[in-house]
């Protein structure tokens, strides 16, 4: 544990990604003695991998997406359990059982526009800030689920069509206060060392 939170103090995914191909290769024959599945130490290395990392990216002309992403324009089903009509609490808190953290995340930010949430949702993301990097996670979950809600806009023909502004810019404002009650509070947050 402490050393995968050392690698995420220095923000380098593509480190983690090595670290799972070291894992997965160097040790497998290491833990076979002991009794130890390496394929569980790749998966969790795998799910925090996917909390940092963001699901649609520009570079230059050239829009970049992950296999979150494309589950999410291939799959109705899927969509439709990552924008639901209403986000609840429950629904928030299944998903943070089963360690869905990232939809998790995603399911607050909707929760925190309206106002009566705010506070518990600050103080649910304050909370894991403790194990993650939350400024960071709450970025990629934006950039993984903003473009594709359907109460924001829609896909068409490849192209990502914003239908109301109004409505992207209210989550993305909720986002910008996250992020600035998540740095106002990160020193008095210590991590787990």
């Amino acid at each position: 544990m402490i050393l995968i939170i050392e690698v995420m103090k220095k923000n380098l995914c593509l480190t983690i990604y090595i670290m799972i191909c070291m894992l997965s290769s160097s040790m497998s024959a290491q833990n076979d003695d002991l009794g130890i599945d390496t394929r569980d130490n790749v998966k969790s290395l795998a799910w925090l991998v996917d909390l940092y990392e963001v699901g649609t990216d520009v570079s230059g002309d050239t829009v970049l997406i992950n296999t979150e992403t494309r589950i999410i324009l291939d799959n109705e089903d899927y969509r439709d359990s990552i924008y639901p009509e209403v986000y609840t609490w429950s629904a928030t808190t299944r998903l943070m059982s089963n360690q869905e953290l990232k939809k998790a995340f995603w399911y607050l930010l909707n929760l925190y526009v309206d106002d009566d949430n705010r506070d518990l949702v600050i103080k649910s993301i304050l909370t894991y800030n403790s194990l993650f990097h939350m400024d960071q996670i709450m970025e990629a979950t934006y950039k993984t689920y903003a473009l594709l809600d359907p109460e924001i806009g829609e896909y068409v023909n490849g192209k990502s069509l914003i239908t109301a502004p109004h409505i992207l810019e209210k989550k993305l404002n909720a986002l910008k206060e996250i992020l600035f009650f998540i740095e106002k509070y990160d020193e008095k947050t210590p991590k787990i060392k």
